[in-house]
Formats: C-alpha cells, sequence, structure tokens
C-alpha cells in the first residue's frame, strides 16, 4: 500500500514537471505560473490542451535544445543549435525554443540565445518557447534574468542591465559602445566578491575594453557601433569565483578577415600566413593570432599586446582563468592548449574567462 502511494506520488511529481515545462515564455512573463498552479486538477488538462492549439495556430518552427545547453562543454551541438534559429531569423520565421530536455545549461548558453532572440523581438518576428523539466536549470533560466531582458521594451541603442540577487549574482550587460566606466564597476564588484576588497584586476580590464571595443570597429564591416555586445558576469560568492561570458552577433573573426579592405594591415593576409602552416585551417589560424604571430607574420611588426593576442597574454601572465575563444568554426580553449574546428559555424565571436583567488591583481 505504501509503494503504491509512493508510485503515485512520483507520477504527480512527473506530472507537474511537466505541467511547468509547457508554460511558455510569454506566459512566464505575465507571471501565469502561479495562476496555473491555483487551477484545480481536472482543469488543467484542459488549460493545457488550450495552450498546444494556441500554439500550433502561433505557426512558430520548433527547434530543439541540446540536452548539454552548454557552450563551453557542448560548443558543437550548441552553435548548431543557435545557427538553426538564426536561419530563421534571416528568413523572417517564427521560432519556438523548447529546452524542455535541457539537463545541463550554462550562463554562456543563456547570453548566447538571449542575443539572438533579442534580434527576433526588434524584426517583429514572433518567439516562444518552453523551460526545462529539470528542476535546477530551470531555475538558472529563470535566475538568470532572461525572460525580463528578452521582453524589455528598450530601444535598439538602449543599455541593458538586469540584476539579479540570490545565491548567486547574475547580471547581464547590453550595448554598442565602449564603457569604462562599467569595467571599472564589474572590476571592482569582481574583486570585492572574490577578495572582500577593492583589487585592479588589469586582465578583466583587458579583456572587457578590448571586447567592447573589437564588436564596435569591427563586427559589422564598415559600419562602427552597428551591434551589440552583451556580457554575463556571475558572482559565485562561496567558491570565490566571477565567471564572465562575452557574445557579439558580427560576422566573426575569420569573415572579417575575409572582408579586410585594400587599406588595411591585413589586407592580403592569407598568402603570407599559409606558408606557415601545414594543413591550413581556422584552428591553427586562431591560434597563431592568440599568440601574436599572425600580426608579426602578416605585418612585419612586433605585436603590442592589443586585441585578442592581448587578451591571450593575459590569460598567460595569470590574470584570468579558463578562457575560451568561439568564433566562425574555430573553438580555442586556452586553459588545455586546443585549438580545433566545429562542424557548425557560429556567426559571431563568444568569448569566456574566471576570475578566482589563484590569479595575479594589483593593489
Amino acid at each position: 500500500m505504501k509503494k503504491l502511494k509512493s508510485d503515485k506520488r512520483r507520477q504527480s511529481i512527473i506530472s507537474r514537471q511537466r505541467l511547468y515545462s509547457d508554460i511558455h515564455f510569454k506566459e512566464w512573463k505575465k507571471k501565469s505560473r502561479r495562476l496555473l498552479i491555483s487551477v484545480p486538477k481536472k482543469s488543467r488538462n484542459v488549460e493545457l490542451e488550450r495552450r498546444r492549439k494556441k500554439l500550433k495556430k502561433e505557426q512558430l518552427n520548433k527547434i530543439f535544445a541540446p540536452v548539454n545547453f552548454s557552450f563551453n562543454k557542448n560548443t558543437n551541438e550548441v552553435v548548431e543549435f543557435i545557427r538553426k534559429i538564426e536561419i530563421l531569423y534571416q528568413n523572417g520565421k517564427g521560432v519556438y525554443v523548447d529546452l524542455r530536455l535541457v539537463e545541463h545549461i550554462d550562463y554562456g548558453s543563456i547570453v548566447s540565445l538571449l542575443s539572438i532572440l533579442i534580434q527576433f523581438r526588434r524584426k517583429r518576428i514572433n518567439i516562444n518557447g518552453n523551460f526545462p523539466e529539470d528542476k535546477g536549470c530551470e531555475k538558472i533560466l529563470r535566475e538568470s534574468g532572461f525572460i525580463y531582458n528578452l521582453f524589455s521594451n528598450k530601444r535598439d541603442d538602449e543599455r541593458y542591465c538586469i540584476e539579479n540577487g540570490g545565491h548567486n549574482s547574475i547580471t547581464t550587460y547590453g550595448w554598442k559602445k565602449v564603457d569604462t566606466a562599467l569595467s571599472a564597476k564589474i572590476i571592482n564588484e569582481s574583486s570585492m566578491t572574490i577578495w572582500d576588497d577593492e583589487r585592479r584586476c588589469q586582465g578583466v580590464q583587458r579583456c572587457i575594453g578590448e571586447l567592447m571595443l573589437n564588436t564596435n570597429n569591427h563586427a559589422r564591416p564598415g559600419q562602427k557601433g552597428a551591434l551589440n555586445w552583451w556580457l554575463y558576469v556571475n558572482h559565485d560568492a562561496e567558491r570565490k569565483i566571477v565567471s564572465f561570458a562575452f557574445v557579439d552577433f558580427g560576422i566573426g573573426i575569420f569573415e572579417s578577415l575575409k572582408n579586410k579592405p585594400s587599406d588595411s594591415k591585413f589586407f592580403g593576409w592569407l598568402e603570407k600566413v599559409k606558408n606557415k602552416i601545414l594543413n591550413m585551417d581556422n584552428g591553427k589560424i586562431l591560434k597563431m593570432i592568440m599568440s601574436g604571430e599572425f600580426h608579426s607574420t602578416v605585418t612585419g611588426k612586433y605585436y603590442r599586446g592589443k586585441g585578442l593576442p592581448g587578451i591571450a597574454e593575459a590569460f598567460r601572465r595569470n590574470q584570468l582563468s579558463n578562457l575560451l575563444i568561439v568564433s566562425n568554426n574555430a573553438v580555442g580553449d586556452l586553459a588545455k592548449d586546443e585549438y580545433m574546428v566545429i562542424d557548425s559555424s557560429f556567426n559571431g565571436t563568444y568569448i569566456y574567462w574566471e576570475l578566482n583567488e589563484e590569479n595575479e591583481y594589483c593593489i
């Protein structure tokens, strides 16, 4: 008898989890989750059926997120998932993001998904989606500020800054310009989380500044300041770690290199580089870029510590940890010294890094 009751209880929990996953993005924003829970059990199936019919009428294209929705640990599948959504955007078609089966999620993936879906919103292309059945993943997504950012009524040129409290302090920033005051604020808050005191974190300063500048100058050829950059900052006070994920949906490093004008110092780079690399691919070129060798090979001048090589130099000086970069079809994991080519192509640039107690700083 006890076992029967236990089985019924388990089924009830599973049913409720499925019920939560059928609460769509727009309905969560309207706080209807709480209202739905208060609906009598006999009426819930009717309510869910009504929602399914409504979704069918919207004629959205359903795209399933990978079970391991982690940009850092499952890069190829996440890039492919984002790419499918981007194709719908380019064709002006609505999308339904199905996150129901996600069992692992990280903030890099969330900010990447957010940044592409906001483009749908700005073009008035219909979007919707659901939440993971896994309660831990559902909580991470909910507390990340994803929904509030996605459905905020900001103009294209306005800043995004959504802060969330709780066990981990998570902040989402988004803008088009280089913002040195914001960099200083982020560094101050990060040092307080890790060392309980203000520190000058030159590696983080260099990362944020260079990435903002790159997005402003190079994300869209011939159009400075045309695209948003996005930055997630996650404070883990217990582990004394602050993690960062920076995303822009420009054309990416290698497409940018292909489009260099004749007056650029990098024009004609391919002929100069191909003699240096056997079986050349973008993974090997990315390694050259991050080491500074690409700059010296193409320009004939000593590299002076700017741009992406400057960020890699900050990593080598132990000013930051766990640096990962994804752009077009190339991935560079500097902590493992691994550079590779993936099957899918990410139209933009994604960079992740961490700051912890072992990293160098200045007082």
